[in-house]
């Protein structure tokens, strides 16, 4: 019916058109009930529409003038329906191919719609087309890949052929060698579809790999593309993972006194100053200064040694301080002769720190009083 046409959209509903009518509302409006994807005529006057949308497909009848449809379809493919195509199989009965988002193209009976064929591509079908003998077919990809294949007059009378042929990818159709010779056809002529061999895919060349750099289809070519040969490899496969350090490890484990104890072990200030933030960020120090011999005295003795250093200053100040507020009891670490001697240790740094903080404010007070004096003589 060539004064009718229908439009398909993502608000599930078909819009049928009359050129001929004057006012612009469509003729009729049918309810997918799912965002619509593709619309196909079929019937030999095209009053059937199939409707394409979602997992499922819906036949319609133009002439019949109801939203109900004919026919309805589910889960024809595992993801959504892309695209379809009609044909003739060998018998020259009707058939209609669809292909869809799940990597499949399959071929339905109009008789009684059920599945004949199917076969896998590699990549999400975009677009399916078929001769009207049914000869060829063309499959367009995600992957900006066209595969195109011609089969003999048997071909849709085998399915294993067709099962078998699916998994590979297609290469072009070649003309059989000994048939060509023995009919003595020019080769310049029109090639015999009953003599072509079934185009099983190969991979493509190295040339036409994949597209070309800087276009947007290299930009959208997606993860599942394989490198090239030129293609430089940011990550080795089988590369070992770095090991963590042992104090990291332990604190992993919840282990903190080993952790502290690693720690003091590899004799690095910074190391061991990063595990004693961490404990007191955890709430952790005191359990860990008095879960071992020796602990809280190394602690002591390395605030000693670095309290001078300023990167160190205000982390050991807070450090010495909840160890020796949390650590009350009589019998706890702090009250042993090497933590005593340790304190005392500490309390010697801490005076000769706060001696040379003195001397060094007086003389900077003697040294702005001799810029004040020298600016006033020059003005």
């Amino acid at each position: 019916m060539p004064d009718l046409w229908a439009s398909g959209s993502y608000d599930h509903s078909v819009h049928l058109h009359d050129t001929r009518a004057k006012a612009r509302k469509p003729a009729m409006v049918f309810d997918h009930g799912q965002p619509i994807e593709a619309l196909l005529p079929i019937g030999g006057s095209s009053t059937l529409l199939l409707c394409l949308g979602g997992t499922e497909m819906r036949l319609f009848d133009l002439l019949k003038g109801s939203s109900t449809p004919l026919h309805r379809m589910l889960n024809v493919h595992g993801k959504a329906v892309t695209c379809a195509a009609r044909g003739l199989d060998k018998k020259d009965a009707p058939v209609v191919m669809t292909g869809g988002l799940d990597g499949r193209v399959k071929v339905h009976s109009m008789d009684n719609w059920e599945v004949v064929q199917s076969l896998a591509v590699g990549g999400q079908v975009l677009a399916v087309d078929m001769a009207r003998d049914g000869s060829r077919f063309a499959v367009g990809t995600n992957n900006g890949v066209v595969d195109i294949r011609v089969r003999p007059k048997d071909f849709l009378s085998s399915d294993e052929e067709m099962l078998a042929a699916s998994d590979q990818p297609f290469a072009p159709v070649t003309q059989d060698d000994n048939d060509d010779a023995d009919d003595g056809e020019d080769d310049a002529g029109p090639l015999d579809i009953a003599k072509m061999k079934f185009g099983i895919p190969r991979a493509r060349s190295q040339a036409s790999s994949g597209p070309r750099p800087g276009t947007f289809r290299y930009f959208m070519r997606g993860k599942g593309e394989k490198p090239g040969n030129s293609d430089i490899l940011a990550i080795e496969k089988g590369r070992k993972r770095r090991r963590l350090p042992l104090h990291d490890q332990m604190l992993q484990k919840f282990r903190f006194g080993e952790a502290l104890d690693a720690a003091f072990r590899s004799r690095d200030a910074s190391v061991i100053a990063a595990v004693l933030e961490e404990l007191l960020f955890r709430n952790a120090l005191k359990g860990a200064a008095n879960s071992g011999q020796g602990r809280a005295e190394s602690i002591l003795h390395f605030a000693s040694k670095h309290l001078s250093n300023p990167r160190h200053a205000e982390l050991l100040i807070e450090v010495v301080h909840t160890i020796v507020d949390e650590c009350e009891a009589q019998s706890g670490p702090l009250y042993t002769a090497e933590a005593r001697e340790a304190l005392g240790e500490l309390r010697s740094r801490v005076n000769d720190e706060i001696e040379a903080q003195r001397q060094l404010t007086s003389m900077l007070g003697i040294v702005e009083m001799a810029v004040f004096a020298s600016r006033k003589a020059y003005s």
